[in-house]
């Protein structure tokens, strides 16, 4: 990241040589000069998409005796999602027209260009989605933990599901499959499968904590696809210039963290000495440059 920094501040070039960006501004897709717009022009379709969304979720998950909350739990997203964006650029384009910002060849080919400039993205996402989709059929996950359950102690359990959860790369779900399994071994080592004891808390927190980590930088994550694609930026430079915050995060977490929470050390104790390790890793280890992009040393 320094060194994108250094060199955007140098040679005003924001992108890395032979980098591919996901998205690309294109100047097809810009008012002409002198078009008086209003802030209501993009307002009223996103504030339709809200609303369309929100029903759609609704509607496509409600079945009878659902309570509303059950019924979006059970929508399927991608759907209500494609009928929102439809429908708000239907809004959008109708609001030009009326107003006369456009005519009709112009709005939809400006469509049509909007869509153009999406298109690498979804590729990229269909394309991780179907990895995704075949590293769950191989039940990764589940294997780790079968060949480690029976040599688990309280010592190593929150640092090696926190490890698990990290390296399967996604959110919902790591916590969805992990959370199963390593839930009733931190129970059955505390020895109160009836009682929430201090190890179950870890071993939860290291499921959701390692599941979020491996997804902010996982290259096959929505999520790390979605940030590539909304900053404009190449999906592997990006991912690169994330890991080493991730994984200096990832290492005091386990060091100052899992690992002492195994021991029985208080979480005190370990979040002070945590807050300082950071604290002087950011004093020392991090760098400042000034307007010219040179480092301040």
């Amino acid at each position: 990241m320094l060194e994108a920094e250094i060199r955007s501040h140098k040679t005003g070039q924001v992108y890395a040589e032979g980098s591919t960006p996901l998205f690309v501004e294109d100047q097809n897709l810009l008012p002409p000069d002198g078009l008086e717009a209003s802030v209501w022009d993009a307002a009223i379709p996103i504030l339709s998409f809200v609303i369309v969304a929100t029903a759609g979720f609704w509607y496509n998950g409600y079945e009878p005796g659902m309570s509303i909350r059950d019924a979006f739990g059970n929508a399927d997203a991608s759907v209500a999602l494609t009928w929102a964006a439809f429908l708000s650029s239907i809004v959008a384009l109708s609001i030009g027209l009326t107003k006369k910002r456009f005519s009709l060849d112009e709005g939809v080919k400006a469509w049509v260009d909007g869509l153009r400039s999406m298109i690498i993205a979804v590729i990229i996402l269909a394309l991780a989605f179907a990895l995704k989709s075949v590293i769950s059929e191989m039940q990764l996950a589940e294997w780790l933990v079968a060949i480690t359950e029976g040599s688990l102690s309280s010592a190593v359990l929150p640092t090696l599901t926190f490890v698990i959860a990290f390296a399967t790369g996604t959110s919902w779900g790591t916590n969805s499959i992990v959370m199963p399994i390593v839930v009733p071994i931190a129970a059955s080592i505390s020895g109160a499968t009836d009682a929430v004891t201090p190890l179950m808390v870890t071993t939860i927190g290291a499921v959701l904590t390692g599941a979020v980590l491996g997804d902010h930088c996982s290259p096959i994550s929505d999520t790390t696809i979605l940030s590539s694609m909304a900053s404009g930026s190449d999906h592997i430079d990006h991912v690169n210039t994330q890991l080493p915050y991730v994984l200096i995060a990832g290492t005091l977490a386990i060091v100052f963290g899992f690992i002492p929470a195994g021991l029985g050390i208080s979480p005190w104790i370990s979040l002070f000495a945590g807050l300082i390790v950071i604290t002087l890793l950011v004093r020392f280890a991090g760098k400042r440059i000034d307007d010219n992009g040179n480092v301040i040393s």
